[in-house]
C-alpha cells in the first residue's frame, strides 16, 4: 500500500514554510480516502509568496538566456 504523506506544506524559498497552521484534507476522489492534510493559506501567506516570487525574478531575469535554458533542461 502507497504511504502519503499526512501534512503537505507550501514551499517557499526553497524550503517548507508552515504558515497558519490550518489544513484541509486531501481525498483520492475514486476511493473518498483522506490522502493528506494540505496547508491552507491565507492573505499573509499569499503576500509572502508573492514578495518572495518578485526577488527571485530579479535575480532569474539576470541569468542569461543560455545559462536558463541549460537549468531548465536539467529540471
Amino acid at each position: 500500500m502507497i504511504e502519503y504523506p499526512k501534512k503537505i506544506y507550501h514551499w517557499l524559498d526553497n524550503k517548507e514554510f508552515a504558515g497558519r497552521q490550518k489544513f484541509f484534507p486531501k481525498y483520492n476522489p475514486a476511493t473518498g480516502q483522506v490522502l493528506a492534510q494540505v496547508l491552507k493559506g491565507g492573505t499573509a501567506d499569499a503576500h509572502k509568496a508573492v514578495a518572495l516570487a518578485e526577488k527571485a525574478f530579479l535575480v532569474w531575469s539576470a541569468v542569461s538566456v543560455v545559462k536558463r535554458a541549460e537549468i531548465l533542461r536539467k529540471t
